[in-house]
């Protein structure tokens, strides 16, 4: 096994089905439908499908051999990222019985870590220059950098929003400081528009006190209609007898 290459080892979908070969590519799925038809047993038995157990056993093992190229994976701590192409340089088959006879004990983590001088030296060693290097290396650093930036200034956000708030508040009282205005005299003149009203007040009894307003301020009605009824509480005995409250 050269050192530019990656093994990927897939178990192709060449199988034995009931002592009948079924080929098919690497990386295709087929599925194997039961036969459905009842047998005579099942059918008197009220069993609406056949029980035949069915057996399936895989005869070859396809090991692939990719290009290692360098990546753009941010996820590294530092160094150049690394990774595979697309098309295989060779494919190899064998059965599934010799591949468990001549495989590799597994590798451990320890094992399958690759420092960044490791990387570097491997792309150099596969042909790719320094200039290529270098820009796979610079693409990789933004975006860790980007990273580590918005997770140091996650415990910030408070803060943000805080300066934000400040930053409107600034802006409206200055430059946004006429726009606003303007858009305050149009909302008053639109409530006044749709609150104006005339309201008269009359207070009939045996001593009667009448007291009018008409103005076209809808507060300025409500405060002389309260200044009526804190009379009436003041002085009950002039409301003891056929008085009323009529409002117009």
């Amino acid at each position: 096994m050269t050192a530019n290459k990656i093994d990927a080892v897939s178990i192709s979908t060449s199988a034995v089905v009931d002592d009948q070969i079924v080929p098919s590519g690497g990386d295709s799925y087929h599925t194997i439908e039961p036969d459905l038809e009842p047998e005579n047993d099942h059918m008197e038995a009220g069993f609406p499908y056949s029980t035949t157990r069915r057996k399936i056993s895989f005869t070859s093992i396809e090991v692939r051999e990719y290009p290692i190229l360098p990546g753009d994976n941010p996820a590294g701590f530092s160094g150049v990222p690394v990774t595979i192409d697309w098309t295989p340089l060779e494919i190899a088959s064998c059965s599934v019985d010799e591949y468990e006879a001549t495989k590799a004990p597994p590798r451990n983590a320890m094992e399958l870590r690759m420092p960044p001088n490791y990387r570097r030296d491997l792309l150099q060693q596969l042909g790719f220059s320094r200039s290529e290097i270098l820009s796979s290396l610079k693409h990789a650093n933004l975006v860790r950098n980007q990273r580590r930036r918005t997770f140091e200034t996650m415990h910030l956000s408070l803060v943000q929003e805080a300066v934000e708030k400040v930053k409107r508040a600034a802006l409206n009282a200055t430059i946004r400081r006429a726009k606003k205005s303007k858009e305050k005299q149009l909302l008053e003149s639109f409530t006044k528009t749709k609150f104006m009203s005339k309201p008269s007040v009359k207070v009939d009894s045996s001593h009667s006190l009448e007291t009018s307003v008409d103005t076209d301020d809808e507060s300025l009605g409500h405060h002389m209609f309260d200044e009526t009824e804190k009379k009436m509480e003041q002085s009950p005995s002039l409301f003891r007898h056929n008085h009323s409250i009529m409002i117009r």
